[in-house]
Order: structure tokens, then C-alpha cells, then sequence
């Protein structure tokens, strides 16, 4: 039913400060399309492609059978990663905030922990918020120093970072 491969583009719309993505399936058909104000919008094949109405089952079935779990979790972190891209960013902060509480309830300090952090960074970098942005960014680098010294995990919040410290003097 869905194409076994597709095409991401993501090019600059002219005049505006706003980059368009746009996903293409096999055969040259446009299959997902969403506007953003960062360049940096984090994807995945698994969430390009249509059928983010799977996650929202999947969460009703989670909130009921495991409320409160580390699957619950999981299924709120992908509908806010889905929404983001989408340009939902109020579903997005929601999503990505009810997964933290848990997390941060059940595997406080983790890599999970770290991760969601910068997603709501990324989330309040593309909503303006710069000072929230560099809050989560200071938690989320803060567990992966203890954690993931020296690794890549390590070097992308420091991008951030510095992307928001950069926006901030400009």
C-alpha cells in the first residue's frame, strides 16, 4: 500500500525565513508536505510516512491497558515528533511534555530523559521561545555529559546550544 521507498526534500521558500519538506513517494508522488521555521527538522523513515492516525490508536490502546509506561511513553514521544513536523507545535509540546512526566517518573536522569529534553528544545526554538529552547538544551546536555561523554549525543546538544546562543546575539 505504501511506497517501499521515498524522497525527502527540503528547500528554503523564497522571501520568508521558512523551509518546506516535502516527501515523495516511488513514483514521484508528494505524500507528506509540511512548512517549518527551523532548519533543523529531525526525521525518521518510520514517521515520514503516512499514517500518523496509527499512532493516535496506538495510544488509546496504551492509556488504556498501560497507563503511566515506558510504552505510553514511546507512543506520546512519536505523536509529538509527528506533529512537529507537521508544524502542530502546541500537539507537539503536549505530547513531548506528558512523555517527560512519565519518563522522568520511571527512568529519571536517563538517555530517554535526555533525548525528550531536546525535543522540547527543538519544539521552543520553532515556536520562538529561545530561553525555553535553552533550558530543555541545558538539561538535555547536562544527563548526556554524565552519560554519553565524547559521543555524538553529546556533540548535538552542543550544536544546539551554540544555534541558540548564536540566535540569542543576533
Amino acid at each position: 500500500m505504501f511506497a517501499d521507498r521515498a524522497a525527502l526534500t527540503f528547500k528554503p521558500i523564497e522571501g520568508v525565513e521558512r523551509y518546506r519538506v516535502e516527501i515523495e513517494d516511488e513514483w514521484g508522488n508528494n505524500i507528506f508536505s509540511v512548512e517549518t521555521g527551523s532548519p533543523n527538522v529531525v526525521t525518521s523513515s518510520g514517521v515520514l510516512k503516512p499514517g500518523a492516525n496509527y499512532y493516535w490508536q496506538a495510544l488509546a490502546i496504551r492509556e488504556k491497558l498501560a497507563p503511566d509506561s515506558f510504552l505510553l511513553a514511546s507512543s506520546l514521544t512519536n505523536l509529538g515528533v509527528v506533529a512537529r513536523l507537521q508544524g502542530n507545535l502546541e500537539t507537539a509540546e503536549s505530547c513531548q511534555k506528558r512523555s517527560l512526566a512519565i519518563l522522568e517518573k520511571l527512568i529519571p536522569g536517563s538517555f530517554h530523559v535526555a533525548g525528550l529534553l531536546s525535543n522540547l528544545g527543538g519544539v521552543a526554538q520553532d515556536k520562538g521561545d529561545l530561553e525555553a529552547a535553552e533550558a530543555y538544551y541545558q538539561r538535555s546536555l547536562a544527563i548526556r555529559e554524565k552519560l554519553v561523554p565524547g559521543s555524538f549525543d553529546l556533540a548535538a546538544s552542543l550544536n544546539n546550544l551554540a544555534q541558540i546562543i548564536a540566535l540569542v546575539l543576533v
